[in-house]
């Protein structure tokens, strides 16, 4: 294995500041690194760093049974300032995660410790190679895991109720005991929570969370991550809308937040949950949720690394919020800038624009829009699709070839527009300028020109078009 150190980022070095950042993998057969991704990070830009040295990292592969294989994990990486940074990985690892019958008869034995790092590896545990990904029996391991690490994280906490450490129990415990497989449009599989016992375990496991931020003995970390998670809940259940919903929670939720800032200067993600917020604001009072962003980037108004960064996501999102305030004409610039024939302003005039920013080949999305398309374009819905190919290395070959996924498009014949970004990748892309983290990415304009706010009670794509197409044009 040959795994170069992370440099370390100057600007930290400089104000004498150490930090810890978990990076999570997958080794392929080969020993290569791919899907590089930071957990958490003290500091965002020692997360950076630590990415960046990782990409470059080769393994000795896993082995099962005399095969090399890929497999999922997480390595602790420490910077230090006398030198010693570590980044710790094994040299060679043979998969040894528990079949079904081993998985079934795993139990505490009464010794805090023991007990702690056997439910951590349960945790972080995946099902054993042979099963094969998607299989039948590699959901029902999962399914089987979700229900073991409930059951025994419960004990774990009757057991043990003065235990440090049950809090970070309690966040493995997020999903509650009983999961469902769900089929997705195009075919594939994933794990969904049992919508018959999600609310209750929700309330309980959230009011849980409530406890732990305000427990002495709970870890900064374990504090961190339930902050962060008591914010995007909260924002969400305000969006729902829902009429058990406590008319105290917006304000919780923003609490939260200044707490969440407070503990966590130079988190990653406080970006995001900055956004998360400002959205729920918005969509109970507008323009509350763009002051409330205006603020935050005001407060960060060093010039240094972390503060630049952090004021160009918030003016991304500063960019998408006010323009539910006044037509974005910058926005059809940017689209007649793509494909000339979106500055035909018909094109718009009482219409329903769905801004979809996607990979062409992700089958279940297309599936989505050719659906809603069908479903919407009589009563006045068009659809923009920014495409992108997958540039990515770890990508399959065909993916990558942009001439093979032009063609692709071209063969599908879809009847909404398909325009290319010329970034060629969702880095620095239409989709971020206009505040969307993430591929994909789907926003709307409205009738009236302006990009269409969320609306609580309005939680998926179908209704919020729905919604907009039931407003009247200017």
């Amino acid at each position: 294995m040959s795994n170069p150190p992370p440099v370390y980022p100057p600007i930290l070095r400089s104000h004498r500041i150490e930090g810890e950042a978990r990076i999570s993998l997958v080794v392929s057969e080969e020993g290569s690194t791919q899907d590089v991704e930071c957990v958490e990070a003290n500091d965002r830009r020692f997360g950076d760093a630590a990415v960046e040295a990782v990409k470059k990292w080769r393994f000795v592969p896993a082995m099962w049974q005399g095969k090399p294989v890929a497999i999922s994990m997480q390595v602790p990486i420490v910077f230090t300032l006398d030198g010693k940074s570590s980044a710790t990985a094994p040299l060679n690892r043979v998969v040894t995660s528990p079949p079904t019958a081993e998985l079934t008869a795993l139990a505490l034995t009464g010794d805090p410790q023991r007990d702690y790092q056997t439910l951590q590896r349960l945790h972080a545990s995946q099902p054993p190679p042979e099963y094969g990904r998607g299989s039948d029996a590699y959901f029902s391991w999962l399914q089987q895991r979700s229900r073991k690490r409930h059951d025994l994280g419960l004990e774990y906490l009757e057991r043990y109720p003065t235990d440090a450490r049950r809090w970070e129990i309690v966040l493995t415990l997020q999903y509650g005991r009983n999961q469902r497989v769900q089929v997705l449009r195009d075919g594939t599989k994933q794990l969904v929570p049992e919508a018959a016992e999600r609310a209750a375990w929700d309330r309980k496991f959230y009011r849980w969370l409530e406890e732990l931020v305000a427990a002495r003995d709970a870890s900064q970390r374990a504090r961190t991550d339930a902050l962060r998670q008591l914010i995007e809940h909260g924002a969400f259940r305000v969006f729902r809308g829902e009429p058990d919903t406590e008319p105290a929670l917006p304000g919780k939720v923003v609490d939260w937040m200044e707490r969440y800032e407070r503990e966590n200067p130079s988190s990653s993600v406080l970006a995001s949950l900055y956004r998360t917020v400002a959205t729920m604001l918005n969509a109970i009072e507008p323009p509350r949720g763009t002051r409330f962003l205006q603020e935050k980037r005001a407060a960060h108004a060093k010039e240094d690394v972390a503060d630049v960064m952090l004021r160009q996501r918030l003016d991304r999102y500063l960019r998408y919020m006010t323009g539910q305030e006044q037509p974005v004409d910058e926005l059809r610039r940017q689209l007649q800038a793509l494909e000339p024939t979106l500055a035909d302003a018909s094109f718009y005039r009482g219409k329903v624009v769905l801004i979809a920013s996607l990979a062409v080949d992700w089958g279940s999305r297309t599936m989505e829009l050719e659906e809603l398309y069908r479903k919407y374009h009589d009563a006045g819905l068009e659809i923009v699709q920014i495409a992108y190919y997958n540039a990515n290395r770890s990508a399959p070959p065909e993916q990558r070839d942009k001439a093979a996924m032009q063609r692709f498009v071209a063969a599908k014949q879809w009847p909404w527009r398909v325009v290319w970004d010329p970034k060629d990748s969702p880095d620095e892309s239409f989709a971020q300028h206009w505040g969307q983290n993430t591929i994909p990415a789907m926003f709307l304009i409205g009738r009236d020109g302006r990009i269409a706010p969320e609306r609580i009670g309005k939680l998926t794509l179908d209704a919020r078009i729905a919604d907009e197409l039931s407003r009247s044009s200017p």
